[in-house]
């Protein structure tokens, strides 16, 4: 008879070659060029568009949604022409990709000391949270990493100090004031640029790492960059670890030179990883993200903004802002397709999103 032992081994090495063939099993979306194009790519080798809704999760409240609210979702979301939605509770239903909102810091302490032990732990775990959860899902693209990035000029005027001065005023003797003071003996100087990609470069560097030893199947999208004021000596280190940019921009009309200038520095393809364009209602005047007039003033706008994105041969989808309305702490409203978890659809509007989005789809394949 066996011992126990040997059965406790036998059900190890079983359970392994479950878990390894449950993920062989399982085909990567992929990137691609064909004629010219940077183009997602399906499990099943076809060209994939996104076409993104963001924020889902908020229809469902705070309670476990039923099959029936699911479907409900599911149909009218895909009855807009919205393809891609990173909320959870549809991840069985649409591809995503998983967003890690806060993978560094928090809302309120934005920097961390990238060059501690005590960080790199704290980020591996937040890493395996989220692969444990995704990775054996086919809909699963890839990852997001932070949502706006302290990296920008706003950062120092918002936080009161830049990432490298946080770095400079740590304590005597921590992991990131031992690689300053380094960095001042070899350099001479406080450089802003240079300690910003040393930075980067360190965290981007171990993040990369760890998603590649936990799940080297899936793309990385990186950070979602605010706006397009990233300086480009980030980009240029994103480049060097990431898959696609990820790109939040805040613009009524589309910035070719800007978006055609981040693709030349870093050869990547981008993704709008998070954009809205809005008008009044009668109960709010003021709006979050550019405001039109009216919702006919805003659709058209929309279209004329992802039509100039689509014609770039690198962008690979887009995200819009938001489905059930948010008034902000400051009664600005964050303008969804949804006027309330219950309430009505802003239907009108959302059926001309549903056409911008038909037309989008035919003009990437016309491209081909």
């Amino acid at each position: 008879m066996p011992s126990f032992c040997c059965l406790h081994s036998a059900a190890i090495l079983c359970a392994i070659g479950a878990s390894v063939a449950q993920l062989s099993a399982i085909e990567p979306w992929t990137l691609a060029t064909q004629r010219g194009r940077q183009t997602l790519l399906t499990p099943e080798g076809k060209p994939f568009v996104m076409l993104g809704l963001s924020h889902a999760s908020a229809v469902f409240g705070k309670e476990k949604p039923d099959a029936a609210k699911l479907d409900a979702v599911e149909a009218q979301l895909r009855g807009w022409g919205f393809n891609t939605v990173p909320a959870v509770e549809l991840w069985d239903r649409f591809p995503f990709i998983v967003p890690l909102d806060r993978l560094v810091g928090d809302d309120k302490n934005r920097y961390e000391d990238v060059f501690d032990p005590a960080f790199k732990a704290r980020l591996r775990k937040k890493i395996e949270t989220a692969v444990a959860k995704a990775k054996n899902n086919p809909n699963c693209i890839g990852y997001w990493w932070t949502d706006i990035p302290p990296y920008q000029t706003w950062s120092k005027q918002k936080l009161g100090k830049s990432w490298p001065e946080y770095l400079r005023d740590l304590p005597p003797g921590s992991a990131g004031r031992k690689r300053y003071d380094a960095f001042l003996a070899e350099h001479g100087s406080h450089d802003e640029t240079v300690l910003l990609r040393l930075i980067v470069r360190e965290l981007y560097a171990e993040t990369a790492k760890i998603f590649d030893e936990l799940d080297p199947q899936r793309l990385q999208f990186g950070e979602r960059f605010d706006t397009l004021g990233v300086p480009d000596a980030v980009l240029e280190e994103a480049a060097k670890f990431v898959d696609v940019i990820s790109i939040q921009p805040y613009d009524k009309v589309f910035n070719t030179a800007r978006f055609d200038a981040i693709h030349k520095l870093t050869g990547k393809p981008i993704v709008i990883s998070d954009w809205n364009l809005s008008f009044p209602t009668p109960a709010h005047a003021k709006t979050m993200w550019p405001q039109f007039a009216t919702p006919e003033a805003a659709a058209e706008a929309y279209e004329a903004y992802l039509t100039a994105a689509f014609s770039r041969p690198y962008m690979l989808g887009y995200f819009k802002c938001q489905l059930v309305d948010a008034v902000l702490p400051t009664g600005i409203l964050k303008q969804g397709l949804l006027e309330s978890r219950t309430g009505p659809a802003r239907e009108s509007f959302a059926a001309k999103l549903k056409l911008v989005h038909e037309r989008l789809l035919e003009s990437v394949r016309m491209s081909r």
